[in-house]
């Protein structure tokens, strides 16, 4: 059964309306068209076009083009609209970063505000709003939240980049007091390959203690390097990354062990954008940072190219870390598995049991120093 006609809806968009306002005293709710369905199982749905949500006495309307929500079948005979699912099309998100490394997101009109220089609220604001949302008796039934066609845009004001997408698609979900984010999207810059990224989240209901997974594909090396202090040596890399990265945070926010594992395509060695790169066929990493202590531990690092095929394992510890970002690199790594013939000056390339240099590396300009290579 559907019911669309205007003349036949209009007292039905009334009800609603008022329904929805005595149930969200706190949330201002518009929309211009509705369709009711009720299946054979007479599980009933709303379609709305054009909704404008506003908090009531402080919030930016936040404007979707369309919204689709079943709602909970008894409830529903019972005068009451508690929604079980809820889709969402059309919406705009903004995420940025600040200098001090706090994120904020915003949606509609506040998201498009915060483009032309305004602040979106931070994260934990966004996530308790949303608990409190959650813990009213109207969305106690409630138990997923999708997005699609979304665009959305993220402004990094530390490293002073941003990135934009459409088409996004995001699926929050509730069971109990936990929730869950999903969400996938592409992104297409000036490369000859598209970056498509996979993004995973889980959490409670009112904590900021969080479990982030990100899974990338064909992301440009220097793009992944502005993220975090334990990826910033893949900014001397010009090349496409694929691979997954696992990070928590704790109840106070403070951010854990950052793990990675990445495949690198083919590329090059090409710090500060040189006009003399050194080209590579592939390279893969398994790594802990521990902003703790500032260090990344190496579990295998490999590397294949004409000038040398490696692995290595070891230690780096981080140095005068300015904007999140560090100027430098100290420690020591393990080669084994050794052939060496770089800008092939060898008629046959060298083979070499291990060798465990100790090295520094300046980054900005980039300066590597290597001493006591102990070559065996």
């Amino acid at each position: 059964m559907h019911i669309s006609n205007p003349e036949e809806a209009g007292w039905l968009k009334e009800r609603i309306e008022t329904r929805l306002a005595f149930a969200m005293p706190d949330l201002g709710l518009r929309f211009a068209d509705l369709t009711l369905t009720v299946s054979k199982d007479w599980q009933p749905s709303l379609h709305l076009t054009e909704v404008s949500l506003t908090p009531l006495g402080s919030g930016d309307p936040v404007t979707l083009s369309d919204v689709t929500g079943s709602f909970d079948r008894q409830a529903m005979l019972n005068g009451q609209l508690r929604p079980r699912a809820i889709t969402i099309a059309g919406a705009s998100i903004h995420l940025n970063r600040a200098a001090d490394g706090t994120f904020g997101v915003a949606l509609g009109e506040a998201a498009e505000r915060t483009e032309t220089g305004g602040t979106a609220p931070e994260i934990g604001q966004n996530l308790t709003s949303l608990s409190a949302l959650l813990d009213t008796p109207s969305f106690s039934a409630l138990r997923q939240i999708e997005g699609t066609g979304l665009t959305m845009r993220y402004e990094d004001h530390r490293s002073g980049r941003a990135w934009t997408v459409d088409g996004g698609h995001l699926v929050l979900s509730r069971d109990g007091d936990q929730l869950g984010l999903r969400g996938d999207f592409s992104l297409l810059g000036g490369h000859a390959y598209a970056t498509t990224v996979e993004i995973g989240l889980e959490g409670a209901m009112y904590s900021r203690a969080v479990a982030l997974s990100l899974k990338v594909e064909d992301a440009p090396a220097r793009d992944i390097a502005t993220q975090s202090a334990g990826l910033a040596w893949l900014g001397v890399l010009d090349a496409p990354i694929s691979g997954a990265i696992r990070v928590a945070t704790g109840e106070d926010g403070t951010i854990g062990p950052l793990n990675g594992t990445l495949q690198i395509g083919a590329g090059a060695l090409a710090p500060d954008e040189t006009g003399d790169p050194v080209p590579f066929q592939s390279a893969r990493s398994y790594f802990q940072y521990d902003p703790a202590t500032l260090s990344l531990r190496f579990d295998e690092l490999s590397v294949k190219s004409a000038w040398v095929e490696a692995t290595a394992d070891g230690r780096i510890v981080l140095d005068r870390i300015e904007g999140g970002i560090p100027g430098a690199m100290t420690g020591q790594l393990r080669l084994s598995e050794l052939v060496a013939n770089p800008a092939g000056i060898y008629p046959n390339p060298l083979f070499l049991a291990g060798a465990e240099p100790e090295m520094r590396v300046e980054l900005n300009p980039f300066r590597l120093e290597v001493g006591r290579p102990d070559i065996r």
